[in-house]
C-alpha cells in the first residue's frame, strides 16, 4: 500500500517541525529567554533616554535631535556585539 502524505492524513505538512520545535522547550528556557528580552529593552530604553532626553534637557530642539541620533547610533553600535558575541558562543557549543 502506497505512503500516505501528510494532506491526505489530515495533518499539515508544516505541523510537525512547527510542533517538533517547540516541544522541547522547558519552562527554564523560556525564563531564560524572558529574561534577556527584558534586559535587551532596558538597556535599549536607557540608551533612548540618555540619547534623547538628557540632550533635550542641555540643548536646543535640533541639535539636540541630530546629537541624540548619532549618539543611540554609537550606543547601539556598541551594544549589538555584545548579544551577537554570546548568540555566537551558544552556537558554536551547540556543535
Amino acid at each position: 500500500m502506497p505512503a500516505r502524505s501528510s494532506i491526505q492524513s489530515g495533518c499539515s505538512a508544516r505541523a510537525g517541525p512547527v510542533y517538533s520545535s517547540f516541544s522541547g522547550r522547558t519552562p527554564r528556557t523560556l525564563a531564560i529567554a524572558a529574561l534577556g528580552l527584558a534586559r535587551l529593552a532596558l538597556a535599549v530604553g536607557a540608551a533612548t533616554a540618555l540619547a534623547f532626553g538628557a540632550l533635550s534637557l542641555a540643548l536646543p530642539a535640533i541639535p539636540a535631535a541630530a546629537v541624540g541620533v548619532l549618539l543611540y547610533a554609537a550606543v547601539g553600535f556598541a551594544m549589538r556585539s555584545l548579544g551577537l558575541s554570546d548568540a555566537w558562543a551558544y552556537v558554536r557549543g551547540l556543535h
